[in-house]
């Protein structure tokens, strides 16, 4: 039995459903909001799930699976860079090994430790974009025009 007839079982098994339909919506909401790749974690989530409930699936796949995103986590490939960030209208190609998300985001919350604990709304909501273009530098590159906060 292949992937096929596991995903033509979903309406009998409640576990396959949760895992199309959840699948699904979080990447329909990911394509409506693309902030941050993390936010397709869940997908992967529910497409282990699929495979899993699929009889031929060997168990080999599903540890080559786990292993790479633990490893992408701490080393990632980056392949283009846009040439405005999260409002790219081009891209250039460049391939690269760079610290991987988790890193990233570490270091940037390591960094900003020492930052005043009190701040304005409007002080939070600058840092928030301060740390999220910090914890997002390994997809962009260094040299990436960032567009002003409003």
């Amino acid at each position: 039995r292949s992937l096929g007839d596991a995903v033509r079982r979903w309406r009998s098994t409640e576990l396959l459903a949760f895992a199309l339909i959840g699948g699904v919506l979080q990447e329909a909401l990911f394509f409506r909001l693309p902030w941050k790749f993390v936010h397709l974690l869940p997908v992967l989530v529910c497409l282990v799930i699929v495979f899993a409930l699929t009889p031929r699936t060997k168990p080999g796949w599903f540890v080559a699976l786990g292993a790479s995103q633990l490893l992408w986590g701490l080393v990632a490939i980056r392949t283009v860079v846009p040439n405005i960030r999260d409002q790219a209208t081009r891209v250039r190609l460049d391939i690269s090994i760079v610290a991987g998300p988790l890193v990233s985001d570490v270091r940037c919350r390591v960094d900003d430790r020492d930052s005043p604990s009190r701040r304005t709304p409007a002080e939070e909501y600058d840092r928030a974009l301060v740390l999220y273009g910090c914890s997002n530098d390994w997809a962009y590159g260094a040299d990436v025009d960032v567009p002003a906060s409003p």
